[in-house]
C-alpha cells in the first residue's frame, strides 16, 4: 500500500496485489495486480512490475556506481548498503556485514537464502560489469 490510500468498505484486495500513492480503491482488486488511481483500476499484473523493476533496479545501481567513479570515489561494499540483493544471496551472504535479522525472522531467513538469486555473483562481479 502506499502511503493515503483509501479503501471503501467492503472492498477486496487480493494477495500479492501493489495499490499506489493516493489511491482510492472502490473495487475489488484481484490477487498479482498493480491498481493505481481514483479511481483505482489494474494497470498491470505484479509479475510484470516485478521484471520491470528488476531490470531498473540494476540500472539504477549500475548508475550510482558509475557516478561515484566519475566523482574520483572508489566502489566499497558499504556505499552499496541498499543495493545488497543485486549480489548477495543464499551461497554468500556470510561474506557480507548486514543485519538480516533486522529485516527476516528466522523462517523468511530461511526462505530468502533458498530462493532469492542474485543478479551477480557478488560484489566484485558487480564491480567487473560496471568496469564494463
Amino acid at each position: 500500500m502506499g502511503e493515503n490510500v483509501t479503501i471503501l468498505k467492503g472492498v477486496t484486495i487480493g494477495d500479492n496485489v501493489i495499490i499506489g500513492i493516493g489511491s482510492i480503491v472502490t473495487k475489488d482488486i484481484p490477487s498479482n495486480s498493480i491498481a493505481v488511481g481514483v479511481p483505482a483500476k489494474v494497470i498491470g499484473s505484479y509479475d510484470d512490475y516485478y521484471a520491470k523493476r528488476k531490470k531498473a533496479y540494476v540500472d539504477e545501481c549500475e548508475e550510482y556506481a558509475k557516478a561515484i567513479l566519475e566523482s574520483g570515489g572508489v566502489l566499497t561494499e558499504d556505499k552499496f548498503y541498499d543495493d545488497y540483493p543485486c549480489f548477495v544471496d543464499g551461497h554468500n551472504y556470510d561474506k557480507y556485514d548486514y543485519p538480516y535479522s533486522r529485516i527476516f525472522n528466522k523462517e523468511q531467513f530461511e526462505q530468502w537464502k533458498k530462493n532469492h538469486k542474485a543478479i551477480f555473483n557478488g560484489f566484485d562481479d558487480f564491480v567487473s560489469h560496471v568496469n564494463g
